[in-house]
């Protein structure tokens, strides 16, 4: 099953949303040498020592990289007429055309790298390990590291306090 390039813009749109908000939310963090075991390859065999600073670095640039690429893919549906609105907002008829043709000379935006997924990880670990320490009652990340629903009374203060390990 294939997806519309349209529909990649609009995933590729929260994704970066997402990215952004939690940016906004993890910044200001210190960076007290903290440093986590984080494996280098997909079958775990080699590991390396990772810094709280070197994986906000990592963030940082594949963020940058993004960005860049959801310019670009805006700046094209722009000069071709149509508003990157998303797709269930977009009423345009040309934009599944626009959007693939966009699609085409932009191309995907580019995968994060192994060490990228590890800093991810990284900074994710770190902020559920301060959240319950400070005796947040939050799910267990999926076996995949993704992020399960929090409690619809989360305290999202809270969150900001323990972005990527707080002050810890």
């Amino acid at each position: 099953m294939t997806s519309s390039p349209f529909t990649l813009s609009g995933r590729v749109a929260s994704l970066l949303g997402s990215v952004l908000i939690a940016t906004t939310l993890l910044t200001g963090c210190s960076s007290s040498g903290q440093q986590l075991e984080s494996s280098s390859d997909s079958t775990g065999r080699s590991s390396s020592t990772m810094t709280k600073e070197r994986a906000l670095s990592l963030r940082g640039d594949s963020e940058r990289k993004d960005a860049e690429w959801s310019e670009k893919f805006t700046a094209c549906l722009a000069r071709n007429g149509v508003a990157d609105t998303g797709p269930a907002k977009n009423s345009d008829p040309r934009a599944a055309t626009v959007s693939k043709d966009c699609q085409s000379e932009v191309g995907d935006p580019e995968p994060l790298t192994p060490e990228e997924q590890a800093a991810v990880r990284m900074l994710t670990q770190l902020t559920f390990e301060c959240l319950r320490k400070n005796g947040a009652n939050i799910p267990d990340l999926t076996p995949s590291g993704d992020w399960n629903d929090f409690p619809v009374d989360f305290d999202w203060d809270q969150f900001e306090v323990c972005a990527d390990g707080g002050d810890q």
